[in-house]
């Protein structure tokens, strides 16, 4: 059994917070750092985000395209 997203987000958030307060930074140096950070993670969500709509588009036109075969043997 997975565990549920909320516990591993707020583990993700755990061990980040425990990172950043061992880690002695000032609050400053630490805002540049996740600031990379977001900017890296914002563009491999970017990239994930296309690749499962392209995906979708993908499936989704082959599903219509079996669909609309299978209605144009349909007549009334």
């Amino acid at each position: 059994m997975q565990k549920p997203i909320s516990m591993v987000i707020s583990e993700l958030r755990e061990k980040v917070f425990d990172s950043i307060n061992t880690s002695g930074l000032n609050p400053t140096i630490i805002r540049f750092v996740m600031k990379d950070i977001y900017i890296d993670i914002d563009s491999q969500a970017k990239a994930f985000e296309r690749q499962e709509e392209e995906q979708y588009a993908k499936e989704s036109s082959t599903e219509n395209k079996e669909s609309t075969d299978t209605c144009n043997e349909i007549r009334p």
